[in-house]
């Protein structure tokens, strides 16, 4: 029985499709949603100082949460919203087996073959370290 799902939410459109079919699984199986926002702390400068580019991005992240939580709770799923810093393939790993969740929900960020050469995709990252179900939204 799934009763806790974990959303990987970035605000992007793959990650919305993810938090729509989140919704429904929960509705379906009266479970709740854990959405989920890693901030990628691996990340070069930006001609900013370091902290300065991560507190604006967990000011981001706290907003896409926020704003998938509300879309979550008008659709009468309970819900709640975690932002925490990391390699995000690592952390939704890691906060998944922490919080005890039952299945993960991500979008695929569409990566070309190129680019998943020599940066990686979050969504494969997951699958190869998760023992929990992963579902990837396309």
């Amino acid at each position: 029985m799934i009763s806790k799902i974990l959303i990987a939410y970035d605000g992007s459109e793959p990650s919305k499709k993810a938090l729509n079919l989140g919704i429904e699984l929960a509705k379906q199986m009266k479970a709740k949603l854990l959405i989920l926002h890693v901030v990628n702390t691996c990340i070069e400068s930006w001609g900013i100082p370091l902290n300065d580019a991560i507190n604006t991005l967990k000011t981001v992240g706290d907003a896409k949460v926020k704003e998938a939580l509300e879309i979550a709770k008008s659709q009468g799923v309970e819900a709640e919203g975690i932002v925490i810093e990391g390699e995000p393939s690592n952390k939704i790993v890691e906060v998944a087996n922490i919080q005890g969740v039952d299945l993960i929900v991500m979008g695929n960020r569409g990566l070309s073959r190129f680019k998943r050469i020599f940066l990686g995709s979050v969504s494969q990252g997951v699958i190869e370290q998760s023992k929990i179900p992963v579902v990837v939204v396309k």
